[in-house]
């Protein structure tokens, strides 16, 4: 697992479908279990949990390396996504590939009743697919579907040059493909990463 040790999981005999349900840490299994029983006998209040939140969003951003004030928290891709599309200006039109994955599509398309318009194609040709009309290009760095990496390089520079933004999903990428969030978007387009 590239130095992680995999006494931290308990996975048998091994998991990979962490998009759909990733497996807790050993660490924060038994930082659960902990915090639940607190709970259950009424022994701690909520608030000393913003501490774990914030070691998180460190350590994302260590891991993204991007600063930790540039780290939003959320419980799903998809509600920040959302919060994001809402801020839309009427008649955006978002560019996505057409097998992205639901997460980074949905809440752009609720949003067809004020006028913005999702228009996909294949993946391979989203780069090329970016005009003066493209809005935001949401695009996974890796599809979860089938494996493929996005050509970042590409589609940042297509969106730089049509004054899009990037709303990269990095769920399959983050710790272990090296273009991260952070440092692939850092001298192309403005980006939004989950």
């Amino acid at each position: 697992m590239g130095g992680v040790p995999s006494e931290l999981w308990d996975a048998e005999p091994g998991y990979l479908n962490t998009a759909s349900y990733g497996l807790p840490p050993r660490r924060a299994w038994e930082a659960l279990q902990a915090a639940l029983a607190d709970w259950r006998g009424g022994r701690t209040p909520w608030e000393p949990w913003a501490d774990a939140v914030e070691r998180a969003r460190a350590g994302f951003a260590r891991l993204v390396r991007a600063d930790p004030g540039d780290v939003a928290v959320a419980a799903t891709v998809s509600e920040l996504v959302g919060l994001i599309a809402a801020s839309l200006p009427d008649g955006a039109t978002v560019l996505a590939p057409d097998i992205e994955f639901t997460s980074n599509l949905f809440p752009w398309m609720v949003h067809a009743d004020r006028g913005v318009t999702v228009r996909t194609v294949p993946s391979g040709q989203l780069a090329d697919a970016v005009d003066d009309r493209t809005t935001v290009v949401a695009v996974s760095a890796v599809q979860s579907a089938t494996g493929e990496i996005a050509d970042l390089a590409a589609i940042t520079g297509a969106a730089r040059a049509h004054g899009a933004l990037v709303a990269l999903d990095a769920t399959q990428a983050a710790g272990w493909l090296p273009s991260t969030p952070a440092t692939s978007t850092s001298s192309s387009a403005p980006h939004i990463s989950g």
